[in-house]
């Protein structure tokens, strides 16, 4: 469990977690939960978010992020894998440069997927686009995805 000083009482010590900020109150930055170093590159405005990985940007609140260089905005997100985007409200994400930019749009895997319409949901594949409200797209596979090498952070 991760302590801090609760800014709340000069002696107590709470929950990361648990020091962010009331319902009432604007993102403010605080009561994020951070697992590992996000110490290099985005913005880190977000509250009430639990962020695992490197060179995550967060600027909404109670998300959950996983994985490397991922965005989130909006609030109530999942996004995991790498350079994925999430820039509305209850996304889901995971993979490879996939981004979801309405309300409750999912995609669950693959790379450069895009879910563009309200409750839109890709289950995977390479380059598709669900772009309907509550439209669907099953691993169809436009070409083969070009070969990606990853490069890992220096030590």
């Amino acid at each position: 469990m991760v302590l801090m000083k609760s800014r709340r009482s000069s002696s107590r010590f709470e929950p990361a977690a648990a020091v962010g900020r009331r319902r009432e109150e604007a993102v403010n930055g605080e009561g994020n939960l951070i697992i590992g170093c996000d110490c290099t590159g985005g913005t880190h405005t977000g509250s009430e978010d639990v962020v695992i990985g490197s060179d995550q940007t967060y600027t909404g609140s109670g998300s959950i992020i996983a994985g490397s260089q991922n965005t989130v905005g909006g609030e109530f997100n999942a996004v995991f894998g790498e350079r994925n985007t999430a820039t509305s409200s209850g996304d889901f994400l995971a993979g490879l440069d996939n981004q979801a930019s309405a309300e409750e749009a999912d995609v669950s895997g693959g790379l450069e997927n895009k879910a563009t319409a309200y409750a839109a949901s890709i289950a995977g594949g390479y380059e598709n686009t669900a772009s309907g409200t509550e439209s669907s797209q099953l691993e169809a596979r436009k070409t083969s995805p070009p070969a990606r090498s990853r490069q890992l952070p220096a030590d």
